[in-house]
Formats: structure tokens, sequence, C-alpha cells
């Protein structure tokens, strides 16, 4: 017996589109606008290493309650909770008058976000079945991209407004409470297993009982030596780090501004999109061409082609904003093809009711990936690990400038130089320096 097309299922994945629009927007919007929040706030670059980590790891113990809460009673009331009323975290996040209230409310909105992913990817497998599974994912992550790639840089001209960075959480916030709204009133649940053939002469009720999460089921997913290495490799690769750092890294080792550092958004944005799109079918043909190694050789030339474009696109100087969002657009456009790839790789080698619940862990562990913002807040703006010069101490220290001073990151050296460079402008008459959009 052969499941039927859910009815309205594009329209579903619209809506649901939305929910990781949230996610992905509230993410960027505290790592594009760093710089300013860092200026309107007084805090250091560790400060994003540790908004960016809190707002993971709580990811990592909130999802598995969202999920049990959505499995438990409904689907459908917990995204419209968890990504609707609980945007009133985003707009209190506006309000922040230092580090430590910015860090509490971005923490708690983070931990409902965290209710998306992996929910709508279950929804995902119950809306559409195998044969159209590949082009939805391709869809959904690329329309997400795409409209990143638009809004990334005009969020990055929040930059130039008063307290733009506040207008911008609280925007986000009032999506947030509209889009629960919307998926309260117009998304119907089509109910665990709808879309697939093995299941299709069950009824609902006994879906849904045989989809339990159960500790069995947990441990035999673990069991399966592709699984394992398909999580071990989310928290090896460090894709996510350089596009989440990315503004900060150019305007404090390069020396642009946000607003123009922001720009880089949008050819990432549709490198993502473009790769989302090209994933599908080159999923198909690697799966065509080598059932057994071909999806395995796609996934990693893809993280080679990264790692080369990060390397030649981020420790060199090429001096315009195009030629680093050429290289930024290039790394993203490969990992763009992530989705496509891995996704089908856990459900190929799970069983069917539980090829969805396979897709959780590999989302917590995708976290995991943030979690390393911690530390590489502090590193990322250095160049390279060479010897650096001892900056002696400057004038009108509390200590009189004589105690020594431990050796600085380069990323303090530049912008040191850079505001002795700016003060004899200054001095001199001239205009402030700014690097330009070239």
């Amino acid at each position: 017996m052969t499941a039927g097309p859910v009815p309205g299922r594009w329209r579903k994945l619209a809506l649901l589109g939305g929910g990781m629009v949230v996610d992905n927007t509230e993410a960027g919007m505290v790592t594009g606008l760093f710089p300013v929040i860092r200026q309107s706030l007084g805090l250091s670059l560790d400060a994003l290493g540790i908004l960016t980590a809190a707002s993971k790891i709580v990811g990592v113990f909130t999802a598995p309650a969202w999920v049990w809460a959505a499995n438990r009673w409904s689907r459908k009331g917990v995204l419209a909770f968890a990504t609707g009323l609980w945007g009133i975290w985003g707009i209190a996040a506006g309000f922040s008058q230092d580090f430590v209230q910015l860090l509490i409310f971005y923490t708690i909105l983070a931990a409902g976000n965290a209710a998306a992913a992996p929910i709508i990817t279950e929804i995902i497998g119950d809306l559409f079945a195998d044969n159209t599974r590949g082009k939805a994912v391709g869809l959904l992550y690329g329309g997400i991209a795409l409209f990143t790639s638009v809004i990334g840089p005009l969020k990055g001209q929040l930059a130039g407004v008063d307290d733009g960075w506040r207008w911008g959480m609280w925007g986000i916030g009032a999506f947030n409470m509209l889009l629960g709204a919307a998926i309260w009133i117009w998304f119907d649940d089509p109910g665990v297993g709808a879309s697939e053939r093995q299941l299709a002469d069950i009824d609902r009720a006994t879906r849904a009982k045989h989809s339990q999460l159960t500790w069995a089921k947990t441990v035999a997913l673990l069991r399966i030596p592709t699984f394992l290495i398909l999580l071990g490799s989310r928290l090896l690769s460090g894709h996510l780090l350089v596009l989440a750092f990315g503004v900060v890294f150019l305007v404090d080792v390069y020396g642009f501004s946000t607003e123009v550092a922001s720009i880089v958004l949008l050819p990432a944005g549709i490198g993502v999109f473009v790769g989302n799109l090209l994933s599908g079918p080159l999923s198909a043909w690697a799966q065509r061409h080598s059932p057994r190694n071909g999806l395995v050789a796609v996934l990693q030339a893809a993280q080679f082609a990264f790692a080369g474009a990060a390397l030649v696109g981020t420790q060199f100087d090429w001096g315009s904003i195009w030629l680093f969002g050429a290289f930024f657009g290039l790394m993203a456009l490969v990992q763009g093809l992530n989705p496509g790839i891995n996704r089908p790789m856990v459900m190929a080698v799970t069983p069917p009711g539980d090829a969805r619940r396979g897709l959780r862990p590999l989302r917590l562990d995708l976290r995991g990936d943030r979690v390393g913002g911690l530390q590489p807040g502090r590193r990322i703006p250095e160049r390279g690990a060479w010897p650096q010069d001892r900056v002696p101490p400057r004038a009108g220290r509390p200590d009189g400038g004589q105690r020594p001073v431990p050796d600085p990151p380069l990323s303090d050296v530049r912008q040191g130089r850079r505001a002795d460079a700016e003060r004899a402008r200054r001095q001199a008459g001239a205009g402030p320096a700014r690097r330009m959009i070239r």
C-alpha cells in the first residue's frame, strides 16, 4: 500500500520555513551587529564568543525537552509557543543595558528557538515521501539562505542608526510573535509517518505510538557506524564558525566598517542558496554512479573545498570588500551542499521509523559546532599563530606605565595602530579615515 501526497504540503513547508528563518536571523543579529553592540555596551570580543556559545549550549538541553513536549502533547502547539510567545524575550533583549542582561535575555530567547529545527525537520519527513524529501529540504534551506542574503546587508545598515541593534532585536521579537500566531491559525500537523508507505496502512494513533523514542531505539542508532561518523564530523567542521564570526573578523582585522563588512552576507546567502539547490541533483547523481561511496565522496570534497576557500579568503588582505565577498560566497556555496547530502545519508542508514529521529542528534551536534565559539571568540581575529611583538605600555595607565604588558593579540595591535593614525589625522586637520567600498 502506498501513501498519497499530503494535502497542502508545500504551503505548510513555507510556513515552517518561517520558523527556521527566525532562528537564523536572531543568530545573525548578534554576530552581524556585534561591533556596534560592543561599542554600545562597552564589551570585549570575548563577549561574542560567550553569547554565541551560551545560546547553543542552552539549545543542546532545551531542544530535546521541546521535542519531548511536542511528541507528548502537540507539535503545532509547541512551535506556536516556542516561535511565537517566546519572541517577548527578543524584545526584552533589545532593552538590555549591560552584558549580563543581554546574555540572560538572549540565552532565554535561544532556548525557545531551539525547538524549531528538530521539530520542523521531523515534520518535513512526515510531509514528503522519499522521492520528494530531498527537493523539499533543498528548497527549504535554499529559501532561508536567499532570505538571509537579502536581509543580511539591510540588517548591517542598522549599524548606522542610533541604537540600531536594539531596533533589530525588537523587530525580530515582534516577527517571532506574528509567526507563532500564523502557525497556530494556518498550520495543520499531518501526523507522524503520514508520508511513509511502510506505515500507510496504519492509523494515525498507532503510527504515533510506533514512533515514540525509547532508550532501546536510541542505543540502536548509536550502533550505526556511519551515523556516529557523521556526528563526529559536525564537531570537526568549522564552516559555521567562519560564517558566524565573519563580519566581526572583517571589522577587527581588516578595518572595514560594520555596514561595509555586512555586504559579504549577500554573496554568502546567495552561495548557500545555490549550494542547497545543487545538493539535491548532485546527491542523486552521486548515488546513481556509486551507491556505496558517492555521497561520502561528495561530502568529503565539499569539506576540503571549504577549507581551501577559507584559508585563501581569510588569511590575505584582498583590499576590496567585493573580493572578500566572493570568497565568502564560495565558502557558503560548498557549505550549502551539506543538507542535501548528510540528511539523505542519515535516512539511508537508519530504519524508516527512525530516520527523522536520527536527524535530531545531528541537529544537536550541529549546535555543538557553535559551542566552540567560546575560544574562537578570542582567536578568529588573529591571522595565524606567528610570534607577536611586545607593545610598550601606553601613557596614562593607572599603574604609571611601569608594569610589563603581556603580548596582545594581533587584532589589538592593529586596532591600536589605526587609533593612533586616526588621532594623528584629526590633529592635522584631516577627516576621519574609513575603509570604503571598493
